[in-house]
């Protein structure tokens, strides 16, 4: 290929191929943003990617909650704790990490989207707090990827996980999936999307009802701990966390109708998601 500039165009020649296009000046160009590093440290991308698609789902999409429009990192005591929540629901997970210095901040999902899709080119990523408390770099070999931070507080997300359960059931991820599959047409025409679940000894019932589409209940076979329960979701929050689990069988813990129930891989005490009921 031939390049020639030439007044206002680029000439690029390749064989029978001619082209003229309008270029910009290289000194126009913006600069990447110079910067002086504070504190940093370093992840597995497989990690960081997996962190990303097991919390992002759950972050508002509401560009009017500005600060809950992104994932909340928090390293304390050699710990990277990280969350998204749109206030009714929140997926959480944490994970050893080496770090000298405490720190806490907010990255935006848009920067997280293009942050996940360099993790699968590369191993390693460190990522870099500077003396712009706003700002946040992620450094991959031979890319550097700068973004701005979300400056509104964050919710105490740690003290709202229960630590206990009134009720746990042991189910199958695989199975609940197909069966919230196939009360999805008929919860999602109601205006609340409520899935009713019951939890009788061994049986996990679920049924869902919409006075335009008819209805639909089922029933499953489960292990249970604790009491009998009877509570309503939205269908869409519990179908989405199933999406991103990677463990065959949840243990899922109720906390009654007006307290957050909490949804974790069984063999896994590093996430937990936490999902409100909806109430009446």
């Amino acid at each position: 290929m031939i390049f020639e500039k030439k007044d206002d165009f680029m000439g690029i020649n390749s064989g029978k191929n001619k082209f003229n296009v309008v270029y910009t000046d290289s000194r126009d160009y913006p600069q990447p943003p110079k910067f002086n590093e504070t504190h940093s440290f370093t992840l597995d991308t497989k990690l960081l990617s997996n962190i990303i698609k097991k919390t992002s789902f759950a972050a508002c999409q509401d560009k009017t909650r500005i600060h809950l429009a992104g994932l909340n990192f928090r390293v304390m005591q050699n710990i990277l704790h990280v969350a998204g929540t749109d206030s009714r629901r929140l997926s959480y997970i944490k994970v050893p990490v080496q770090s000298d210095k405490e720190c806490q901040f907010t990255v935006p999902l848009e920067t997280l989207k293009q942050v996940k899709m360099l993790c699968y080119k590369y191993d390693k990523v460190d990522i870099v707090l500077t003396d712009d408390e706003n700002q946040i770099v992620f450094r991959f070999e031979g890319v550097v990827y700068y973004s701005r931070l979300l400056n509104d507080e964050f919710p105490d997300y740690l003290s709202i996980i229960p630590a206990d359960f009134q009720t746990r059931v042991i189910v199958g991820k695989e199975n609940l999936k197909d069966i919230l599959r196939m009360a999805k047409p008929v919860a999602s025409a109601s205006s609340i999307k409520a899935l009713s679940t019951k939890v009788e000894e061994s049986q996990l019932y679920i049924e869902a009802q919409a006075e335009e589409q008819g209805q639909f209940k089922t029933s499953l076979e489960v292990d249970k701990q604790g009491d009998n329960t009877d509570i309503n979701f939205n269908i869409d929050y519990f179908y989405q966390v199933l999406e991103v689990l990677g463990e065959e069988v949840l243990a899922i813990d109720f906390n009654g109708p007006a307290r957050p129930t909490a949804v974790r891989e069984k063999d896994n005490d590093d996430f937990v998601y936490i999902v409100m009921p909806i109430r009446g």
